[in-house]
């Protein structure tokens, strides 16, 4: 998709998320906490989201099938999180790449957070923050990975 088109499709959304990001980089700790590596600044998300799409373009097979554009990362860096342009909630996903047994690759997709809303209600509240991560890592790493891997090829 060209980047002046889905800026246009999608600038309230890019609104509202620029704000939650600006948000979410004055807590470095939490992000830490996730396993962020560098938050998009929130500033200027144009320039993040244009090389996102032009990422996002040049995907092919499995990622082509996998990748939605309106999923958009959170990281600078990585893609290993988004968040969900397209549900007024804003889940955050977490994104994990997996090469399992037989050379058979695959990406799969966990909800860290059903609403972007359930995260900045647990900021202040590290202990809990930490606890719901911990849970959350658990079942992300390995219930679907031990059904990945477990799959007869």
């Amino acid at each position: 998709m060209n980047v002046k088109i889905f800026m246009q499709k999608w600038a309230k959304q890019l609104d509202e998320v620029e704000s939650i990001l600006m948000y979410l980089n004055t807590y470095p700790d939490v992000l830490k906490e996730m396993g962020c590596s560098e938050l998009i600044p929130g500033i200027n998300i144009e320039i993040d989201m244009g090389n996102w799409l032009r990422q996002f373009n040049q995907f092919d097979n499995l990622e082509k099938e996998f990748y939605n554009e309106h999923w958009i990362p959170i990281e600078r860096t990585a893609y290993k999180f988004f968040i969900d342009l397209s549900s007024p909630k804003y889940p955050i996903y977490e994104v994990m790449y997996i090469y399992g047994k037989g050379k058979k690759e695959k990406y799969i997709r966990s909800v860290l957070f059903e609403s972007v809303i359930d995260l900045l209600l647990m900021i202040d509240q590290p202990k809990v923050l930490k606890e719901y991560l911990e849970v959350n890592l658990f079942e992300r790493n390995y219930s679907y990975l031990d059904e990945f891997l477990s799959d007869p090829f």
